[in-house]
Parts: C-alpha cells; sequence; structure tokens
C-alpha cells in the first residue's frame, strides 16, 4: 500500500498534541501510473490521432504531426476542412462531405473513409480515417489517420499495368 501522511501539532488549553493523518493513495497512483502508459501509447502510435470538439481539433499526437508535417499546436484549434483541399478526391466541396461525417459520427454512427488532406509544405496526402464518438465525452470525437497515398499509388500503378498486359494479350491473340 501506498500512503501519504499529513502531521499538525495543535494547541490547546490542555498543552500541545499532534494529529497525524494517512491517505491511502494506491489506486491514485495505479491509475496515474495507467494514464501515463496509455498516454505514451498514443505518442508513439505511427498513426495519427486527433480528438475533435465543437468541429476543430483540440489535440494532436506524434503521429499526427509527422503526418501533416506541423506541431501538435498549428493542428489544434483548425477545422478538419482548413486542413484539407476545397474539393475531395470524388468533386464534393471538403466542407460539405466533413460536415456531413462529423454529424454522422457525433450522432454515434462510427465512420471510415478517404479524405485528402494537406501537408504544412501545401502536398496533398490521403488519409483512410476512423472517427468515432469518445464514449462518456459528449460533443468529441477521436479521428484516427493512416497516410495510405502510397498504397493507393501502388494499387493504380498495379492495374494500369494489368490493364497493358490484358490489351497486350488481347493484341496478340487477333494477329
Amino acid at each position: 500500500r501506498l500512503c501519504e501522511m499529513y502531521g499538525s501539532l495543535i494547541d490547546s488549553g490542555d498543552g500541545h498534541f499532534g494529529m497525524i493523518t494517512y491517505i491511502d493513495i494506491t489506486a491514485q497512483r495505479a491509475n496515474e501510473l495507467h494514464l501515463r502508459e496509455f498516454e505514451a501509447m498514443v505518442q508513439s502510435a505511427d498513426d495519427g490521432i486527433l480528438f475533435i470538439d465543437q468541429g476543430v481539433f483540440t489535440a494532436a499526437n506524434a503521429g499526427a504531426e509527422r503526418m501533416f508535417g506541423a506541431p501538435a499546436h498549428a493542428l489544434v484549434g483548425k477545422s478538419p476542412v482548413e486542413l484539407s483541399p476545397a474539393v475531395q478526391a470524388d468533386g464534393r466541396p471538403s466542407h460539405e462531405v466533413a460536415r456531413s461525417l462529423i454529424e454522422a459520427a457525433l450522432s454515434g454512427e462510427a465512420q471510415r473513409f478517404h479524405w485528402l488532406h494537406c501537408r504544412a509544405n501545401g502536398e496533398l496526402f490521403t488519409a483512410q480515417i476512423s472517427l468515432t464518438p469518445v464514449h462518456g465525452v459528449p460533443g468529441r470525437l477521436a479521428a484516427v489517420l493512416r497516410d495510405v497515398t502510397e498504397d493507393l499509388a501502388r494499387a493504380e500503378a498495379l492495374a494500369r499495368s494489368e490493364a497493358r498486359l490484358k490489351t497486350i494479350i488481347a493484341v496478340s491473340n487477333t494477329g
């Protein structure tokens, strides 16, 4: 058991006496350790993790800093739309799509989708995003981002290569 001890010297008409109070802090220390371990896990995650309250980022981990190429304080206070191009890859306006996804997540429906974001240097990247409500904290959402830009480029290159191969095969079969 871990205890904190507090002592007081009391002067009364009958003389001096001391009072000692012990407080069991075992559970408090265990909770503090658990919180530090959880914070270390979130900060060391390769994926970007951000919290959203009232439509703006309120916290960002180191993964988000790397992904956006900006420190957390430059991300906090911004809306997801401020870190996005005006239009998403499907041609829809970012602000309309973001509003719809955030509203759905706030209503309790977890959202998973691809989203175009802008790095601090202006470079676009595609993130696979999981947007979920934080249970016990009304109005707060957790966004977990994974940069899938290279994965999508590899998939597109493979599809182009397969199409060329099919064309070659079709031409060779007709000749």
